[in-house]
């Protein structure tokens, strides 16, 4: 290692873990003592407490009906209901694809809502444990007009994470186009007649180069002569003195468009021009411009299309690489961007030439007050102030916005405390706010659920699915407690269970004792196929007891003509154990044939269907999805860039800018879709389990033959991403008879449906 010192000291500082133990030991303090909600720390042991009864508000208003995609299903409404009427938590479980999103971001403007003649001003906390879910959960969180304030996570943002004011931001700039849009189309004259008395106002005061003049000239006849059409004109001595300074200007006016498309916008601003940022996704973001400049026809130099053709396929970016690629985002921008100040001076129109334009102008005051310029000039200038001073938006959100988002530990960080105005930055047990909302909670460590549990004055709102991905929690204290506290089975299954699990179970039996229903499951998917809508609702809700989940859409909505599935739901491509078994590694398992099968199937789908199509391929080991990627490489998918694998650009994206390709464990895959999925089953082996064993050596038997697979919230997340097709592949032995019935029904269920829907078992 170059640079290193041969003799010092390197220290390992503990300052991060203190900061976390000490919010977690204050966190739980508070809530012991009943601070905020006295009837919180009964609930969290079982125990009934008396409650405050409220007046019943309604949870469906107009304004938070405008957050659903459709109309809302009767168990949204109900979770509306709930949520607002709690009288202290109050439980949502939202299985795959059934809409919570839409549900969290009703239930942020119902919150503001109710808050009535109380101050508005950061009252509603939107938490989770880690920053991707609390980015989802408030990218559509819009509240009186205004978006959530982010807390925390800035420098993961610069480099590509959500920032929740851009989003806005640019989600308004598109609201103001079509509103644009409506206007011109209700006055076909009010766009050339705003657009020309601007241009007449820049040609008229600016010194310009000869041929920016000749292109502002240009610009100005094609509208005069677009206005024509539509009946106005100038009177006769105006448009003949026109004429004349058009000839003798010995000008040639031929057609061409000056202005680009603004669309384009989005994706210049997306560029990398740091080194950390373009390691992130700098290919992607330069692959996207390159398609939407291509796409949206526009010039560009020959320097600078070779820059960007050089910069999508960069193993190692330099410095001067960088600095070229700062360069030309700059000069997109300028040339893209609307602007109304005077452009840089070389000559100046003669006073003849400024006296004819004055003219031009009092010739068409009367037509632009009877049309609806003004109002247009108005909303113009507003989109212009949201995309070019996106830090002044951010200062008056952050002074106003009711929705504020934070990890469950930034909650009660320094930021935190400044935002809402504390004195003592650290005094975090101060931080309070009217509801809590924690997406993601079934995932969450309890201990730190209890750091935003405990700023709740009003209500907590845990939103999170149980029969999905785990709670997180540190691997090195499990194992302590199990080797030095010698667990039995029902203290280690409770350690396992998660707080979101455990809370689920006794508030609904608390529910016969006062009567207040403070849990409710979503019922209606719409993301996949209803034929594996009602699979995974068998086999991992209502096999546990839970309800139905029912499908929203029809079959017909995921129609596809893919080679070899045209009409299929689902499918089992068999790899059969003497093509070759799983390898071991440390730690983790691999298996070469399906790896290559998996790629070869991926391309032939990828290829057939165009950029329309997404694929997402999982595997419960890292391992097999190394392996994938290294056959990816063999066919041309991805390419090795600095001892990393990487989609190559033209598999990195849809037409619609969703991710076309993916490989990944599926931690990765919690919260996504894609149109169709490939499992990679992996293990196949030929151990043996004997049925003369006891219930205990049995089970470990089973975990050693098939190891991940018997993870049923896992399997559930594996077989829950896809929309329009589910691929499993490996070994089908792996899935048949009693033994595979007993060690992974949902395994073998499927391999049955594919049986059933006669879907490529062979």
């Amino acid at each position: 290692m170059r640079g290193l010192r041969k003799r010092g000291y390197i220290y390992y500082s503990l300052a991060g873990d203190e900061t976390v133990k000490n919010r977690r030991e204050r966190a739980k303090k508070s809530i012991n003592e009943g601070r905020r909600m006295p009837q919180l720390t009964y609930l969290l042991e079982g125990l009934a407490s008396p409650v405050a009864r409220r007046q019943f508000q309604k949870g469906l208003s107009p304004y938070a009906r405008a957050c659903f995609k459709g109309p809302p299903t009767e168990r949204q409404k109900t979770a509306l209901d709930v949520a607002l009427n709690t009288p202290d938590i109050a439980l949502i479980v939202g299985p795959p694809g059934t809409g919570k999103t839409q549900v969290i971001a009703a239930l942020q403007r119902r919150f503001a809502e109710t808050l009535g003649d109380k101050s508005l001003q950061h009252q509603v906390l939107v938490s989770s444990y880690q920053h991707d879910a609390v980015d989802n959960a408030l990218n559509r969180a819009e509240v009186f007009g205004l978006p959530a304030i982010r807390i925390g996570g800035k420098n993961r943002r610069k480099e590509g994470g959500i920032d929740p004011i851009k989003v806005w931001c640019e989600r308004k700039s598109k609201e103001v186009d079509a509103r644009l849009d409506e206007m011109f189309a209700e006055d076909a004259t009010a766009k050339p007649l705003s657009e020309l008395s601007r241009r007449i106002v820049f040609l008229r005061l600016a010194k310009m180069r000869s041929s920016d003049r000749l292109e502002e000239i240009v610009r100005i006849d094609q509208l005069i002569k677009e206005l024509a059409i539509h009946g106005i004109r100038f009177p006769t001595g105006v448009q003949e003195k026109w004429s004349v300074f058009l000839n003798h200007e010995t000008l040639q006016i031929t057609p061409q468009t000056v202005a680009e498309p603004q669309s384009l916008m989005r994706h210049v601003r997306a560029l990398r021009t740091t080194a950390a940022g373009f390691a992130d996704d700098g290919i992607e973001r330069v692959y996207g411009l390159e398609r939407a400049i291509s796409r949206h026809k526009v010039a560009l130099g020959d320097s600078d299309k070779n820059l960007l053709s050089e910069l999508s396929a960069v193993t190692d970016i330099s410095a001067a690489q960088l600095q070229a690629l700062s360069k030309l985002k700059d000069q997109l921008l300028d040339r893209l961007m609307p602007d109304y100040r005077l452009p840089a001076l070389k000559q100046v129109l003669s006073q003849e030439a400024r006296s004819l334009l004055d003219e031009m102008m009092q010739a068409i005051e009367g037509p632009i007050k009877r049309s609806r310029h003004g109002i247009s000039s108005v909303i113009t200038n507003y989109q212009a102030s949201l995309m070019q001073a996106p830090e002044r938006a951010e200062g008056t959100v952050r002074d106003y916005a009711t929705i504020v988002g934070a990890t469950c530990q930034q909650s009660a960080g320094k930021a935190m405390s400044s935002l809402k105005s504390l004195t003592n930055l650290d005094a975090s047990e101060d931080i309070e706010f009217d509801t809590v909302v924690i997406d993601e909670a079934a995932r969450a460590n309890p201990l730190d659920l209890f750091v935003p549990m405990a700023m709740a004055r009003r209500r907590i709102i845990l939103v999170g699915d149980h029969r999905q991905l785990p709670h997180i929690l540190e691997p090195e204290l499990e194992s302590e407690l199990q080797s030095r506290q010698g667990l039995n089975e029902e203290q280690a299954l409770a350690y396992k269970q998660s707080l979101f699990e455990r809370l689920v179970i006794q508030l609904r039996q608390q529910e016969s004792v006062d009567n207040i229903k403070r849990v409710v499951m979503l019922d209606t998917q719409y993301r996949m196929h209803p034929t594996l809508g009602d699979f995974i609702s068998q086999q991992f809700y209502e096999s546990e007891g839970l309800d139905k989940l029912r499908s929203g859409r029809p079959a017909s909505d995921f129609d596809h003509v893919l080679p070899g599935y045209s009409g299929k739901s689902c499918a089992w491509i068999n790899v059969s154990r003497d093509m070759g078994k799983e390898h071991s590694h440390r730690p983790g398992y691999s298996r070469k044939p399906e790896a290559e099968l998996i790629a070869r199937e991926v391309k032939k789908l990828a290829d057939a269907s165009g950029t329309q199509l997404s694929i997402g391929v999982i595997s419960f080991y890292r391992a097999q999805t190394d392996a994938v990627l290294r056959e990816f490489v063999n066919l041309g998918m991805a390419a090795e860039e600095d001892g990393e694998i990487r989609i190559v650009k033209s598999y990195l994206q849809t037409d619609s800018g969703e991710e076309r390709l993916r490989v990944g464990t599926v931690d990765a895959f919690q919260g996504k879709e894609f149109d169709v999925v490939l499992l990679s089953v992996v293990r196949s082996n030929d151990l043996k389990i004997s049925p003369s064993l006891t219930e205990d050596d049995r089970e470990k038997q089973m975990n050693a033959k098939y190891g991940h697979l018997r993870l049923s919230n896992r399997l559930n997340v594996a077989m829950s991403r896809q929309r329009k097709l589910l691929i499993a592949v490996g070994d089908q032995g792996m899935a048949e008879g009693p033994e595979a019935e007993e060690a992974v029904p949902g395994l073998a269920a499927f391999l049955s449906l594919c049986r059933k829907e006669k879907a490529r078992v062979n």
